[in-house]
């Protein structure tokens, strides 16, 4: 039986390549990119659960949605006029929308995920999906007891 050759994957759109100092599918530099043994990283992967990928995601829904309400009614009450605060809660929900984005492409997680112990991958090339990444192409694996799929040893 042979053994699998670790490939050099593309950190940007999963292709395999060897030897090059850019991809030559997307021309993202391989300096980003990490020794991947598909095979391997796959059957390391435990996916996670629905019911705490929903948990996860109703977690970040909260981190959103509590702290712009608690100003909306904070400021409400006190006196703010109505188009004052509409205009300033819409930037908090931007700038809490933008933190949780860099937050999934930093370490694959939010606050759901940190919370439940989920990391969200891409699933062509392993890492934390460092674009937008269609739905289809996203995993979500289980990271506790030391499955973390960013850490295990390839």
């Amino acid at each position: 039986m042979p053994v699998p050759v670790p490939t050099i994957v593309c950190g940007r759109c999963g292709t395999p390549f060897i030897g090059t100092a850019v991809c030559g599918n997307c021309g993202h530099p391989t300096a980003t990119s990490r020794p991947l043994d598909t095979g391997a990283w796959r059957a390391q992967l435990r996916p996670a659960e629905r019911g705490r990928v929903l948990g996860a995601a109703v977690a970040d829904t909260l981190c959103l949605v509590v702290p712009t309400a608690a100003f909306a009614v904070a400021t409400a009450l006190g006196g703010w006029h109505a188009w004052a605060v509409v205009l300033v809660c819409l930037v908090i929900l931007g700038l809490l929308v933008a933190l949780g984005l860099w937050c999934l492409r930093g370490w694959g997680r939010f606050a759901g995920g940190a919370l439940l112990g989920l990391r969200t991958l891409d699933g062509l090339t392993g890492l934390a999906p460092d674009r937008f990444v269609t739905p289809d192409r996203l995993l979500v694996a289980d990271a506790r007891n030391g499955a973390d799929p960013l850490v295990i040893a390839v």
